[in-house]
């Protein structure tokens, strides 16, 4: 049988528990804030992140890459 893996970005809020146990990876979507640029669920939560967002002109949160995610899914299999 071929490996299987799930691929998903953060916006999925997979419980940790389930992310630790099963053959799923998660890219962080990044976050832009006061001209910053922050990996969600890593240099911030997105909880924290949206609470501090009252402008919402000055947020924003960008899928990655098609690149970061091929990047992603073929570090243990092969493609």
């Amino acid at each position: 049988m071929n490996p299987v893996m799930i691929v998903t970005d953060s916006s999925a809020y997979l419980p940790p528990d389930l992310v630790a146990t099963h053959p799923i990876r998660v890219i962080p979507l990044k976050l832009n804030w006061d001209g910053q640029t922050y990996r969600d669920g890593v240099d911030i939560q997105a909880t924290e992140f949206y609470n501090a967002c009252r402008n919402p002109l000055a947020c924003r949160a960008r899928a990655r890459s098609h690149r970061a995610i091929l990047k992603t899914s073929s570090k243990n299999f092969w493609l």
